[in-house]
């Protein structure tokens, strides 16, 4: 995304007709790309970050050792990976399984893959949120024999969901940005912004991918507008 951005600083007037026209005539574009990428963060986020808080509460409190770096190592895995050897590897691995031949070409399947692949995010975060809670609160709700469900939506999930909100925006921009994986596993008639950056480069067309990337840009910085007026919001209801 930075280096088109370049031709925004002496932009022209083809720069902004070309911004206006994807705001204008590509709206189903905008929303394919903000859908997938929500989808993909949500799925992350509930699997990765609940899982996360289900541990916490069942293991009375995280626990350290080289069992979770292990894991955690694990989970990066297919991120490090390449995008286009990751979708190749699945999409050759679904194909030779007769009832699953439906799921692999649709949506719903770069979806998963897309929660797959950025899983380590709500992980980790949440991982490192709950280190932050100490053992003896659990402790001493299992000494009273409080039930783990309420441990889990009374201690839990009220300390712990702002870490879940920022490990879904951290999975939603490595999603927004991600390209490799869309272009190699996205089903015919399905295009994101940056799918549209990966051809209009081919072909030299500077002026719209430095719209397409602007766009990127804005859509990225969404779940950051939101957070800030709903955190403003919250804050003026207590004072009032």
């Amino acid at each position: 995304v930075g280096l088109p951005l370049a031709a925004l600083v002496d932009a022209q007037g083809a720069v902004w007709n070309a911004f206006a026209q994807i705001g204008r005539f590509d709206r189903g574009l905008l929303a394919q790309t903000v859908g997938v990428a929500a989808g993909g963060a949500t799925i992350a986020a509930v699997v990765g970050g609940l899982g996360v808080m289900l541990g916490l509460v069942l293991g009375g409190g995280v626990r350290g050792g080289s069992v979770l770096e292990v894991r955690d190592s694990l989970l990066l895995l297919p991120w490090l990976m390449p995008g286009v050897l990751l979708g190749a590897i699945c999409v050759r691995g679904l194909s030779s399984l007769a009832w699953a031949g439906w799921f692999y070409p649709t949506t719903g399947f770069l979806i998963v893959l897309l929660a797959v692949r950025t899983l380590f995010a709500p992980v980790k975060v949440m991982r490192l949120m709950g280190s932050t809670l100490p053992r003896s609160w659990f402790e001493a709700a299992a000494l009273h024999q409080i039930s783990r469900r309420r441990v889990f939506f009374v201690i839990a999930l009220p300390l712990l969901a702002p870490g879940l909100l920022v490990g879904w925006a951290v999975a939603y921009w490595l999603i927004l940005a991600e390209t490799g994986l869309l272009v190699m596993v996205a089903p015919a008639g399905m295009e994101t912004l940056m799918m549209r950056v990966f051809h209009l480069l081919h072909y030299g067309y500077e002026d719209e991918v430095a719209a397409a990337c602007l766009w990127v840009l804005i859509l990225g910085l969404g779940p950051l507008l939101a957070g800030g007026w709903a955190v403003t919001k919250l804050g003026r209801g207590r004072l009032c």
